[in-house]
């Protein structure tokens, strides 16, 4: 319960950051994808580590295989966090450096 609060706590950040971004409010993704990632951990640990205690799977072979869920995993939560920034075209503009920018004559 604790992973799934955190995760909402964090999603709700979020959600005022994209709206601060795009200026309306997108929380159908946002908030989503970071409950995604708490069920993401629930499956792992029900799951990947069940199989792996039932089996006794232990090693650096099975480490590898909870690294490739975590990857299978981002590349499917990922588009749905980033379509509305996307939609909206920050991944047009040139990246801000802030103070630096000035210094880098961009």
């Amino acid at each position: 319960m604790k992973v799934y609060i955190a995760f909402a706590v964090n999603g709700l950040i979020h959600v005022g950051g994209e709206y601060s971004l795009i200026g309306r409010w997108t929380y159908r993704h946002t908030l989503q994808f970071f409950l995604l990632q708490a069920v993401g951990i629930t499956f792992e640990l029900v799951v990947i580590e069940g199989i792996g205690r039932k089996f006794s799977l232990r090693g650096p072979l099975w480490q590898c295989v909870g690294y490739l869920w975590v990857i299978m995993w981002f590349v499917y939560t990922i588009p749905s966090f980033i379509d509305p920034i996307l939609r909206e075209g920050f991944a047009e503009t040139a990246p801000s450096f802030g103070i630096v920018s000035a210094f880098l004559g961009s």
